[in-house]
Order: structure tokens, then sequence, then C-alpha cells
């Protein structure tokens, strides 16, 4: 597979680790009044930056986590299980019936949803990065940068869906979910390194 392609193809979990990151940001009034709601408007903000920030705290815990299991099962296999659960749970988070509806019980399932997307988002970035370098061996620095160069398209989709789609924040996070589950397919058909199967 050419190089290029390859790193498109890899890059597109960390392209959504961004969208993530700003989609997140852009509708946290929103997911305020939804999960958080209190009298006080800025109080619901900072209950989801708080939450934002959690969920960026558990990231190391999933890099850890995922590279261990890389090293022992194979760099494929778990960065095809990273990116599965990461669609699932942007799916499942964007369809958490509120506070509205049923409690503190809607609130503390979007709170736990956060916290296993922000593992399974912890593990993509360290998964690419190895996954990449065992690929590119003539020129693995190149590579690297090309790889953070595709993933920061996911900034640029993040702004062009809230700029479309201002009100919805659970259309956001759904189309998240469909790019998740788009990366998953794509690295169907990507081989394990070589350096692994030494």
């Amino acid at each position: 597979m050419n190089l290029v392609k390859l790193i498109g193809i890899v890059s597109l979990g960390g392209s959504i680790e961004l969208y993530d990151f700003v989609i997140f940001a852009s509708f946290s009034q929103q997911i305020g009044q939804t999960y958080f709601p209190n009298n006080n408007p800025n109080l619901e903000i900072v209950s989801v930056l708080i939450l934002f920030a959690i969920g960026y705290l558990v990231r190391p815990i999933g890099g850890v986590f995922f590279s261990h299991f890389g090293d022992r099962i194979g760099r494929k296999k778990v960065f095809m299980n990273s990116i599965f659960l990461m669609g699932v749970t942007t799916l499942a988070m964007s369809l958490t019936p509120s506070f509205s509806a049923v409690g503190w019980f809607g609130t503390i399932t979007f709170v736990t949803l956060r916290m296993i997307q922000g593992l399974a988002l912890g593990g993509e970035i360290p998964g690419a990065i190895t996954y990449i370098v065992e690929h590119s061996k003539k020129s693995p620095g190149l590579a690297c940068g090309l790889l953070f160069l595709f993933n920061n398209l996911g900034i640029l989709v993040a702004n062009l869906v809230h700029s479309l789609n201002l009100s919805s924040w659970r259309t956001a996070f759904f189309l998240g979910a469909v790019f998740s589950f788009l990366s998953f397919l794509l690295r169907k058909n990507l081989t394990e390194t070589s350096v692994f199967q030494i």
C-alpha cells in the first residue's frame, strides 16, 4: 500500500480525536444544559469543562493500556479495537437520555461514556505513531509529520460541522461515531507491521 494512503487511513483516528476535542468544547453550553441543568449557566459550562478535562486525564491511561496490548497481541488488533470502542461510546453518548428525561442516571451514563471514550482516544495517537514508524523505515520522521498534518483535518471538520449545525450537539457526536466506524472499516485492509511479526 502507498505510504501516503496508509498514513491517511491510520491518521483518521487521530483526526477524530481532534474533532472530538473541538466539537465537545463548541457545544459545552448545550451539553451543560442537557446533563448539568442549573439556574446558573456558568456552573453548567464549568461542569462540562470539568467533564472535558476528566476525559483528557484518562487518555494517558488509555495510551498505556492499548500500547501494552499492542506489544502483546499485535498493533493492528489493538488499533482496530480502539477505534471501534471510540465509535461505540461516541454513538452511545449521542443517544444518552437527558437529565430532564431520566435524572442523574443520564448524567452518570454520559460521564462514564466520556471516560471510556477518553481511554479509547488515548490509544489512538501512540498506536498510530508506532504503526507508521514500523511501516516507514526509510523516513519515519517525515511519516509522523504527515500523520500529524492529516490529524489536524479533524479540527477543520469540527469547525465546519459546528458552523453548519449550531443547535444539535447530538448530530455532531453521531457524525463522530460515523467517522470512527468508517475508520474501522478502512483499517480492516491494513497489514500487521513486520516488526511485530518478527
